[in-house]
């Protein structure tokens, strides 16, 4: 019995030791982004006045491309957008164990490009639309650049092809400021 022990204890001993060498391991990150959205005036939209695509376009001839439909966006109720200073906006959580109603939307996965090798970076563009009630229609375009040797991976935000500025503020949470 005490030998039966024995080898139990060495052997999650050395799966320990081997999880801690490949900490890279596991689930995919998810990266998200939350959006301060504020009219010319400075002051902050009402849920449901912005409305988002639901889903990543393509671009193809160089038009946007894609069903879709429009989730109105709302305000972040978390114990994480509290502590912050603006006001932050997201999609809708239809799960049922959402921390809020609304929450960031996911813009890019830790599994998307594992095929690429080496310095070279693997590029990769992504679209939604955003819509206010006015119908004006702005267009999110988000810059992914990852490199594997040695890891490396940038997101650039662009609101109508101008790049806006990002605040990576927790983790693979980044918030952008769009004001219309």
């Amino acid at each position: 019995m005490k030998s039966y022990i024995l080898i139990l204890v060495i052997g999650l001993t050395s799966i320990s030791c081997e999880k801690a060498n490949n900490p890279s391991e596991g689930y995919p990150k998810t990266y998200k982004l939350n959006f301060e959205l504020l009219r010319a005036d400075g002051s902050v939209y009402e849920n449901g006045e912005v409305e988002i695509s639901s889903l990543p376009l393509t671009i193809i001839n160089g038009n946007l491309m894609g069903n879709y439909d429009w989730y109105k966006m709302g305000i972040i109720f978390t114990e994480v957008t509290q502590e912050s200073d603006k006001v932050l906006f997201g999609g809708p959580c239809e799960a049922p164990n959402c921390p809020s109603a609304f929450i960031p939307i996911s813009f890019a996965s830790g599994a998307e490009g594992v095929d690429i090798n080496g310095p070279v970076p693997f590029e990769k563009d992504k679209y939604w639309l955003l819509r206010y009630a006015n119908e004006d229609v702005d267009t999110l375009r988000v810059h992914d650049v990852q490199s594997i040797d040695p890891y490396n991976r940038t997101f650039t935000f662009f609101v109508n092809e101008e790049q806006v500025e990002t605040t990576n503020f927790i983790y693979e949470e980044y918030a952008i400021t769009i004001q219309k």
